[in-house]
């Protein structure tokens, strides 16, 4: 088991992850929202999407998402990733 870093977008990002990979942490680093997880890399890759709201943001799918972080930007606008299931 590894702790990888993923980049992420402002808005959808769908990222390759290990299966079972487990989501540790979402913050900014370099002006950019990045994830990590904990992640077995000898297992086979699975598409998982996220997607960030800023406040105020009608939620798409709001049935679907499992909530994993609020974030500041450095611009001052709050987000709020999700898990797409």
């Amino acid at each position: 088991m590894k702790i990888y870093k993923y980049r992420l977008n402002f808005d959808e990002t769908t990222i390759s992850l290990p299966c079972d990979a487990k989501i540790l942490d979402i913050a900014i680093q370099d002006n950019e929202p990045v994830l990590w997880a904990i992640v077995d890399p000898e297992k086979s890759l699975e598409h998982r999407y996220i997607h960030a709201f800023y406040t105020g943001q009608d939620l798409k799918w709001p049935q679907t998402l499992e909530y994993i972080k609020t974030i500041i930007n450095t611009d001052g606008l709050i987000y709020h990733f999700f898990e797409q299931k």
